[in-house]
């Protein structure tokens, strides 16, 4: 679930805590699907270290409920997963910001691209 303090807005770019660290002024909206705390932590880490493909699939369906539900804005035009180091991408033998970008992106019908 998105963070679960109704009266704080969902757009995590509303909040001065958040919005104060980010310096790119060309994003609109940033949303995330909970803190990093269990189950997240355990998700993530099963994602990136033991390699659970099945959790970003877990994640994904959890963020596409809550975006959908607490959509302020558009989809976006595409989602663009950030590249991995080669040694990380060596180790793991998959990006797992891929794996989330298009387990969001297929349900949601926004393409996916890869640099």
């Amino acid at each position: 679930m998105f963070f679960s303090h109704d009266t704080l807005p969902a757009n995590l770019l509303r909040r001065p805590a958040i919005a104060t660290h980010v310096r790119h002024a060309h994003y609109a909206c940033l949303y995330a699907c909970g803190e990093y705390r269990w189950p997240f932590s355990l998700l993530i880490q099963k994602l990136k270290f033991q390699h659970k493909r099945v959790a970003a699939t877990v994640l994904a369906d959890w963020f596409v409920a809550q975006a959908i539900a607490k959509r302020e804005r558009p989809l976006p035009d595409c989602l663009l997963p950030v590249p991995l180091h080669t040694l990380r991408l060596s180790q793991r033998l998959y990006n797992q910001a891929t794996e989330l970008a298009c387990n969001i992106g297929k349900p949601l019908a926004v393409p996916v691209f890869e640099g």
